[in-house]
C-alpha cells in the first residue's frame, strides 16, 4: 500500500511539473507573438508543427508561419494581448483564452496547444467573440 501511495504521489508531481512547463511554453508563445520574434518561434515549434488559424481559414507549417510573421509585425504594433486563462486538459494539451486588443477592434480567442517533448506540435485558434 505504501508503494502505491508513493508511486501515485510521484506520478501526480510529474504531471504537475509537465503542466507547469506547458504553461511556460504558452507564455513564451504570446511574448514572441507580441514582438514577432521568429527565433523564439523557431525554438518553440516542432519541425512538423501545424498552425491552424480557423478564423482566417488558414493552416500553416512551421516554416510558413514563421515566414508570415513579417506581415504580422506591422499588424501587431498596437496590439495588447490579455491572457484570460491557461488551462491544461492533460499532460500534452494546454488551452488559452486570449483577448487580442487593437486600437480599432478586439476579439477573444480560444487557442489550443499540443506540446510533446517540450515542443509545440500543434496550435489551433478559434474565435469566441468579436470583442473582449
Amino acid at each position: 500500500m505504501k508503494r502505491l501511495l508513493i508511486s501515485t504521489a510521484i506520478l501526480m508531481f510529474a504531471s504537475q511539473a509537465a503542466i507547469a512547463a506547458d504553461r511556460e511554453l504558452v507564455a513564451k508563445w504570446y511574448s514572441a507573438l507580441k514582438t514577432s520574434n521568429t527565433g523564439t518561434f523557431n525554438e518553440l515549434l516542432a519541425d512538423d508543427a501545424t498552425i491552424d488559424l480557423k478564423p482566417l481559414e488558414i493552416t500553416q507549417t512551421k516554416v510558413e508561419y514563421i515566414a508570415a510573421l513579417d506581415n504580422w509585425e506591422d499588424v501587431a504594433k498596437d496590439l495588447t494581448l490579455i491572457m484570460k486563462g491557461v488551462n491544461s486538459t492533460d499532460e500534452t494539451t494546454a488551452t488559452a483564452i486570449v483577448c487580442y486588443k487593437f486600437s480599432e477592434n478586439s476579439f477573444l480567442n480560444k487557442e489550443e496547444f499540443v506540446i510533446i517533448d517540450e515542443k509545440i506540435t500543434s496550435f489551433s485558434q478559434t474565435r469566441q467573440k468579436d470583442e473582449c
